[in-house]
């Protein structure tokens, strides 16, 4: 089946408005090819979206550029219905484990936690019992006492040793007899305080001089050394409050900012699930009728195709010479016929196509 792109653009338009014609019973559209032949779908600018040719081979023409996708494809082997894939059809087994990864490096000290609230004492716990007093030592022959040497430097304090277990508590001697209480001695009497000073009065506020004119600026002198703060003065009366000054001019904005450096991409999201499948389209079988090929005329040629009996015109097309002829009108002229006009050079073949439902 040979054609130019626009018989063929014309085909596709045909099936399309049969399948979206709301009016239109349900049935399936049928399209025969000739032997050897196959069917091909343009986009407008009459390049090959899609084809299927005569052994059945789907070809996408845009498939190996077009951006990519998430979910992958499937076709059943016996009856060749193309969909998406069932659960498992493309994981393979599960890959042995690989080996474990280097330990990172410890992660820096956190800052210490404040310190916790003292806990409420516990109670004390029960008085152990008395140990058995130990046999007391023979005393010592007491020493003559030797004459006192001068008083040595003070040594340097030893560190504390280990606390010695604690001795067996001795039998408690009696009670001595209370001493009488001595005599509280007289309070001191509190001495007079003497009179505050009086304040000095303030002097009054010496008149402002008149502002001298300001004299050329000096060159810096080395600094002397810093004098000794003076006396507080009275403070001045306030001055009225000065106009408003002028608003300054805006500053001259700043260059942009460099532009932050592009995100990681984030892990694709799970594949939705697998929506309803839509209602069978109707069911449409086409037949192609056409008048010509014939030769054109010079100047304006009107050709017509006409359906076969018992058939209405779904949709058409015409052929003509793209170098020497134009195409002035391509439409439906009736329900049963397809008109084309076509301007020609002359001594051209022009052909009218009509596809019948």
């Amino acid at each position: 089946m040979t054609t130019t792109r626009s018989h063929r653009s014309a085909l596709a338009i045909a099936i399309a408005s049969v399948l979206f014609a709301s009016a239109a019973p349900a049935q399936n559209v049928t399209v025969t090819t000739p032997s050897g032949g196959g069917f091909v779908v343009n986009n407008a600018a009459n390049s090959p979206l899609f084809a299927i040719d005569a052994n059945g081979n789907l070809t996408i023409a845009n498939l190996p550029g077009s951006s990519g996708q998430t979910s992958p494809v499937c076709f059943n082997a016996v009856t060749g219905v193309v969909g998406s894939c069932s659960n498992g059809g493309l994981v393979g087994p599960t890959g042995a484990a690989g080996p474990t990864g280097a330990t990172g490096p410890t992660g820096a000290t956190g800052i210490a936690g404040a310190t916790g609230a003292t806990g409420a004492a516990g109670p004390a716990g029960p008085t152990g019992a008395t140990g058995a007093t130990g046999a007391a030592g023979p005393a010592g022959a007491t020493g003559a006492t030797g004459v006192a040497g001068p008083a040595g430097a003070t040594g340097a304090t030893g560190a504390t040793g280990v606390a010695g277990p604690a001795g067996a508590t001795g039998v408690t001697g009696p009670t001595g007899v209370a001493g009488p209480a001595g005599a509280t001695g007289a309070t001191g009497a509190t001495g007079v305080a003497g009179p505050a000073g009086a304040t000095g009065v303030t002097g009054p506020t010496g008149v402002a001089g008149a502002a001298g004119t300001t004299g050329a600026t000096g060159a810096t002198g080395v600094a002397g050394p810093a004098g000794a703060t003076g006396v507080t003065g009275p403070t001045g009366v306030a001055g009225p409050a000065g106009a408003t000054g002028a608003t300054g001019a805006t500053g001259v904005a700043g260059p942009a900012g460099a532009t932050g450096a592009t995100g990681a991409t984030g892990v694709a999201g799970p594949a939705g699930a697998t929506g309803a499948t839509g209602p069978t389209g109707p069911s449409v079988s086409i037949t192609a009728f056409q008048n010509g090929p014939i030769t054109s005329v010079g100047g304006a040629n009107t050709l017509v195709a006409t359906c076969g009996a018992g058939k209405v015109i779904v949709s058409g097309g015409c052929q003509a010479d793209v170098t020497k002829d134009a195409l002035a009108g391509s439409f439906r002229s009736s329900t049963t016929t397809w008109t084309c006009l076509i301007g020609s050079a002359g001594n051209t073949q022009i052909t009218a196509y009509a596809y019948c439902n």
